[in-house]
C-alpha cells in the first residue's frame, strides 16, 4: 500500500538548507596596515560544497607539484554542507493535530501537524591569515547562545504559516594545513558544527467552506422510563414526524449582518471573515 496516492513536495528540506546558508552570505573581512588603516574590505564568498572537494580546489597543483594559481581558489572562503538528518522525538506533536488556512478564494486548506527533524550542518572557514579567521568567527558566534531562532516560511505559500526554526551551534574547532614547504602558502581552517531544528510537512488537503448546515429531525415517543426503545426508534423512522433545520449565513449588500433571507446576498458571495448573521429555517412535515 502506498504511503500517499498523490504527489506532493513542499521543498521543506531545500528551504531549510537555503535558510541556513543565508545566515552567512554577508560576512566581510578587512585587511589593515600596522597602524590600523583599512587597505581592503572583502566580502567572503559562500558556497555549498563538501570540505574535501573545496580543499582540492584550494590546493590545485600543476604537474610539477606547484600551486596552480589560475585554478586554485583564493582565500578567504566559506563553505557549508549538510552532514546528517535525524528524527527529533523531543519535539513531537500530536499526530492528529490539524492546522488550517482559509484562502482568498474561500476554500480551506488543512494539514496534519508536521514531523520534527534535526539537520546537521558543517560550516567551514578557509583563510590564509589568522586574523581574518578571527574576524569571521567573531561575526558568527555572538549570535548563538547557543540557539538562534530564525522565522522561516517553510509552507507559507500554502498555509500562511511562519515557523521559528532554532539553529544550535554545537562546537567550533581549528585546524592548520600547509601546501608544500613550510614557507609556502598555508591554509587555516575553522569548522563550526550546527544543528537546525526543522519540520517536515505532510500533504495539504483543500476543501470548500461550509456555507449551509442541514439537520434532519425525527420526533420519537418515549416510554414511562423516559428512554426511547429500539422498537420506538424503528417506528419513528418509518412513520414518525419529520422536520429539517437549515442554517446559512446572512449578509446584506451593504455588508451588514441579517437574519432574513430576502435581505441577504447569495451565500456563495459571503466570505468567512465577513460580519454575517445567521438565517435559520425550520421545515416541518418533510
Amino acid at each position: 500500500m502506498a504511503l500517499y496516492n498523490e504527489y506532493f513536495y513542499h521543498k521543506t528540506i531545500f528551504k531549510s538548507v537555503a535558510t541556513f546558508g543565508t545566515l552567512f552570505n554577508d560576512i566581510t573581512v578587512k585587511r589593515k596596515t600596522s597602524d590600523g588603516n583599512t587597505v581592503k574590505e572583502l566580502k567572503v564568498p559562500l558556497s555549498y560544497a563538501p570540505r574535501s572537494k573545496f580543499l582540492s580546489k584550494i590546493q590545485a597543483q600543476n604537474a610539477d607539484g606547484t600551486v596552480n594559481k589560475n585554478v586554485a581558489i583564493t582565500l578567504p572562503r566559506l563553505s557549508f554542507e549538510m552532514s546528517d538528518f535525524n528524527y527529533d522525538s523531543q519535539r513531537k506533536l500530536n499526530s492528529l493535530g490539524v492546522r488550517y488556512n482559509t484562502t482568498e478564494t474561500g476554500s480551506e486548506k488543512s494539514m496534519y501537524n508536521p514531523v520534527p527533524y534535526n539537520i546537521g550542518f558543517s560550516l567551514n572557514v578557509y583563510v590564509e591569515h589568522f586574523d581574518e579567521g578571527l574576524q569571521i568567527i567573531e561575526q558568527i558566534v555572538p549570535f548563538f547562545s547557543p540557539y538562534l531562532n530564525i522565522p522561516s516560511k517553510l509552507v507559507y505559500d500554502d498555509m500562511g504559516i511562519v515557523d521559528d526554526v532554532p539553529v544550535l551551534l554545537n562546537n567550533v574547532s581549528l585546524e592548520e594545513s600547509y601546501e608544500g614547504q613550510f614557507e609556502d602558502k598555508r591554509v587555516i581552517m575553522w569548522n563550526l558544527s550546527f544543528t537546525l531544528k526543522t519540520n517536515i510537512f505532510k500533504p495539504i488537503k483543500e476543501s470548500d467552506l461550509i456555507r449551509q448546515v442541514e439537520t434532519n429531525i425525527i420526533s420519537t415517543p418515549t416510554g414511562d422510563s423516559g428512554e426511547v426503545t429500539s422498537q420506538e426508534k424503528q417506528q419513528a423512522q418509518e412513520s414518525g414526524s419529520k422536520s429539517k433545520s437549515v442554517t446559512k449565513p446572512g449578509l446584506t449588500d451593504q455588508g451588514e449582518p441579517t437574519t432574513k433571507e430576502s435581505e441577504s446576498v447569495p451565500k456563495e458571495d459571503i466570505d468567512s471573515d465577513d460580519n454575517y448573521g445567521f438565517i435559520d429555517d425550520f421545515l416541518e412535515g418533510i
